[in-house]
Formats: structure tokens, C-alpha cells, sequence
């Protein structure tokens, strides 16, 4: 048996389920732009440009919502996943321009010194992606509650068994 069902704001008519699919696809490039900000603030001290990617909010067959950002930079690889091991050995007082799960980038100090034929303790993985998923997903959480808070359920007249 299938029964249609119809979403309405109280205040506002009728909504189809293609305009809430396109108010939750507005909440969740909303989410996606303010990610990439704070990646774009994450890398805004370091020498060289970071490229990020990203899409256009997308939906699939079975209802699924898509969007991501994502960046080919090796380096911001090694500092989100950190390393094992490491060659480069830094400067004294080296401090560098990212910590463990802060978003914020700072100044940093120092640089490399030389590479050494030995391996030394590696890169400490900073886990940014996550630190953002922490921060963002409460916005996102509001987004789509304004999206959802008028809405009321029902089935159209004479469909109910």
C-alpha cells in the first residue's frame, strides 16, 4: 500500500517535498561553506595556498543528501593524520603553526633545521576535521530544526484504511 503524505507550515500552506528537500539542502551547504571557513582559517598562517574542493549540495535515489570539502595538500594530510616517523629536524625553539584540535592557526616560530638519515618521534595528528564536526553539527542541528519546526505531518483526505 502506498500513502502519499503532504507537509505543510502551519503559518505558510502547503510545502512539497521538493522545497523541504530544498530548504535541507540549504541547511546543509549552509554547514558545508562554514566548514570550509574554518579550513580556510585553519591554513591561513602556513607559506603556501591550500586548495579546497568542494560540491554542490546533491541528492540520490533513495533520498541521501551529499555535500563534502576536501583538499589534495600533503601537508595538511600529515598534520590532520599525523605521522609515525619523521626526517626533518627543527629549528631551536621551533613552535608550530597548528595544535592538536584547535582550529584557530597561529604565527608559528622557526622551521626546518636539516634532514636527518635517522628517523625521529613523528607529527603528533592534529584532528582538526573532527574538532570542526564538534563545532559545526550544532549549527547544522539548528538549521534543520528551523527548517522542520512548523511542519506538521498528515496524510490527504480519504487515505487513511
Amino acid at each position: 500500500m502506498t500513502m502519499n503524505v503532504h507537509f505543510a507550515y502551519a503559518d505558510k500552506g502547503f510545502l512539497s517535498s521538493k522545497q523541504l528537500r530544498g530548504r535541507m539542502l540549504a541547511a546543509l551547504t549552509n554547514s558545508q561553506n562554514r566548514i570550509h571557513e574554518y579550513l580556510k582559517e585553519y591554513t591561513s598562517t602556513w607559506n603556501h595556498p591550500v586548495v579546497w574542493y568542494f560540491n554542490k549540495a546533491t541528492t540520490y535515489k533513495f533520498g541521501d543528501i551529499s555535500v563534502w570539502v576536501r583538499t589534495d595538500d600533503d601537508i595538511f594530510r600529515y598534520l590532520e593524520e599525523g605521522t609515525r616517523e619523521r626526517y626533518a629536524i627543527m629549528d631551536v625553539g621551533f613552535q608550530p603553526k597548528t595544535s592538536h584540535r584547535t582550529i584557530k592557526s597561529q604565527a608559528g616560530q622557526g622551521g626546518k633545521a636539516y634532514m636527518s638519515p635517522l628517523p625521529t618521534d613523528g607529527i603528533e595528528a592534529r584532528e582538526v576535521l573532527q574538532e570542526i564536526a564538534k563545532v559545526d553539527f550544532p549549527k547544522f542541528q539548528q538549521d534543520v530544526l528551523r527548517v522542520t519546526a512548523n511542519i506538521s505531518f498528515f496524510p490527504p483526505q480519504g487515505t487513511l484504511p
